[in-house]
């Protein structure tokens, strides 16, 4: 089942997921859309996206994440401080602190592990370079 979840304000922290979760504060199948709010401290732990974590797993519709206002916190050195606002992924740098986005379909995977607080789009066919370790605003995309 894939959803859609729209944050529009409000916050999601301190949250942690275990084990080889993803999305330590927000996990969806389907379509992420931020406008505001903010997504802070939570973690990981042995997964992507300590923040948020986007993905598809075989529905047909491909996943999305659009971001219009908000911010959502990184860790540029993989090291989550207790009481901060940074979202850590374990699994270290290049697994997305602050987002994991991910396609089974063969549209790529994506992170950010900076703090994110520009618009961003990304969807199947989005802007980033094609090739492993291309970096748009902030985005790389992952084999």
């Amino acid at each position: 089942y894939a959803g859609t979840f729209t944050m529009s304000g409000g916050s999601v922290s301190d949250n942690t997921v275990t084990g080889y979760g993803s999305g330590g504060g927000v996990y969806v199948n389907g379509e992420f859309t931020m406008s505001g709010g903010s997504v802070s401290g939570n973690t990981a732990t042995g997964g992507r996206g300590g923040g948020v974590s986007v993905g598809y797993n075989g529905f047909t519709k491909p996943p999305s994440f659009t971001k219009t206002g908000g911010v959502i916190y990184g860790d540029t050195d993989g090291a989550h401080t207790p009481g901060s606002d940074e979202n850590t992924a374990t699994l270290g740098n290049t697994n997305g602190h602050a987002v994991y986005y991910y396609s089974e379909s063969g549209g790529g995977r994506y992170y950010c592990d900076t703090t994110l607080t520009a618009s961003g789009n990304i969807s199947t066919g989005d802007p980033l370079p094609g090739n492993a370790g291309g970096t748009l605003n902030g985005w790389t995309r992952k084999q």
